[in-house]
């Protein structure tokens, strides 16, 4: 299990990177405001990371820069603000006291706790966090070229179903429980280099990024079970985690968008084709650990060998119960109750590994209504379950509307994926020289009380941009 010394490290690694590299988000406040429908909507240096064909438009945008860009998501899969209230302040007889669980719910046959257990995802509770910081001017895009480069923190958990189901049915006898468990962060600086190429009806773009592993520490391996039988209770357990600074890999994005067809516009893009990072190789943060370790003892703290030029670790726990009653709790010392063991893993058996940094594909349509007024759809999955990646089909629609020339409004909707459905808004402070803007997006709920998570993105960048047209030319040039 990645313990709290693990944590500290990563997070300690943050605060580092953070003050010597730059961050480009994985969307901007614009395109959180769209609810993330951005394969046709990004532009400038914002294009990277979705669409880098955008990057073609060059007479929309022939320069843009960040002045900021800060970016937090922090979602799960079931709780709501209404569920706890529901369940724990919602006494009808006795208001803000938790209701009774096995209290019948009033016209029905089953009990609060059932109800409650219908909640509970087959997959148990998801939990992320991910935090992207722009560094003010070192992300900026010039006529159809860009250069990027920034960290992404990422942070899930997963807790299975039965563990909430042990929680609330206690350990009644004959039942047996898995005790598997999943946790995830990954620490990555990314340095992009991007272009456009433009054809006369098409823009095509390619974006090649070296990723450079900061931090990374996961349960790779866990099993076990707790059983409770007529006279006595049994558990056994295991949980083999992992951790590395430094590495290198790369990755490729790919792109594709239409010229304007009357009043439509189509594009497509992969986004980390062939994307993985190799652990325990040497780069900046390896080159510089004696300075980093002034500030922190990260390789001691690991459990690295700090004389040994290694900079992977591995500890496999082992967690076990042996036939537990109550006459053996009270009569028995605790350490011979509850056993547990520490195993450093062998570096011949970690030595430098591999993990997949997550491919996304996306499609997208624009539809422009006027010129005050563009429709965008976008459709997308991931390869994998993994990180900011979901193997499943995410189908998202979104508006701006620029009636008020210097203040565009945006929406947006979403459904599909693990954190269905979604809304966003947005809006912005708009000239053809800067752009300021504020993006929120709630998941799992179309209200602040319904919602299991969101992101909240405030953005400024400089920008060179074409002057706009008269509603009559522009409509008059399509």
């Amino acid at each position: 299990m990645v313990n709290n010394s693990t944590i500290k490290v990563l997070l300690a690694l943050t605060v580092i990177s953070i003050g010597s590299l730059v961050a480009q988000p994985l969307i901007d406040a614009r395109g959180v405001g769209l609810c993330g429908t951005y394969t046709i909507a990004s532009r400038g240096y914002n294009a990277v990371g979705y669409n880098p064909a955008n990057l073609g438009f060059v007479e929309e945008v022939p320069f843009s820069m960040s002045l900021l860009n800060t970016n937090f998501l922090i979602r799960n899969n079931f709780i709501t603000l209404s569920l706890y209230n529901q369940f724990f302040t919602g006494d009808p007889d006795t208001p803000g006291e938790p209701l009774d669980l096995e209290q019948r719910v009033p016209g029905q046959n089953y009990t609060y706790k059932t109800l409650l257990k219908g909640y509970i995802p087959s997959r148990g509770l998801v939990f992320d966090m991910g935090s992207n910081t722009s560094f003010p001017g070192l992300n900026f895009s010039w006529g159809n070229y860009a250069i990027t480069s920034g960290i992404q923190v990422f942070w899930e958990s997963n807790l299975p179903s039965p563990f909430f189901k042990l929680l609330l049915e206690l350990n009644p006898v004959g039942s047996t429980y898995d005790m598997s468990f999943k946790q995830d962060i990954l620490i990555i600086q990314h340095l992009g280099f991007s272009f456009a190429i433009p054809f006369p009806e098409f823009k095509v773009g390619f974006t090649i990024k070296y990723l450079a592993g900061i931090g990374y520490a996961a349960v790779d391996s866990s099993g076990g079970y707790f059983h409770t039988g007529e006279q006595y209770i049994t558990s056994q357990s295991f949980y083999q985690n992992r951790q590395a600074i430094g590495g290198d890999g790369i990755a490729l994005d790919f792109g594709f968008t239409s010229d304007r067809v009357d009043k439509w516009q189509f594009g497509a893009a992969i986004n980390n084709v062939v994307g993985k990072i190799y652990w325990g190789r040497r780069n900046y943060i390896n080159r510089n650990i004696d300075w980093i370790e002034a500030l922190y003892p990260i390789r001691s703290t690991l459990g690295i060998p700090t004389e040994s030029g290694v900079y992977t670790s591995g500890t496999l726990n082992q967690f076990w119960v042996d036939s537990l009653n109550v006459r053996r709790f009270f009569n028995l010392p605790p350490d011979s109750l509850f056993q547990k063991s520490s195993e450093a893993i062998p570096d011949s058996l970690i030595g430098q590994f591999s993990s997949n940094y997550p491919a996304i594909l996306r499609m997208g349509v624009a539809y422009f209504v006027d010129p005050e007024v563009t429709l965008y759809f976008d459709l997308s999955t991931g390869f994998t379950d993994y990180y900011f990646a979901r193997k499943q089909w995410r189908l998202s629609v979104a508006t701006e509307v620029t009636h008020f020339k210097y203040l565009p409004i945006r929406t947006g909707l979403a459904w599909g994926g693990e954190f269905s459905p979604e809304m966003s808004f947005g809006f912005g402070f708009a000239t053809s020289w800067a752009d300021i803007s504020l993006g929120l997006r709630m998941y799992g709920g179309y209200s602040l009380t319904t919602a299991t998570g969101f992101q909240f993105a405030v953005g400024a960048s400089f920008r060179k941009m074409k002057p706009a047209r008269s509603a009559p030319a522009a409509a008059a040039g399509r």
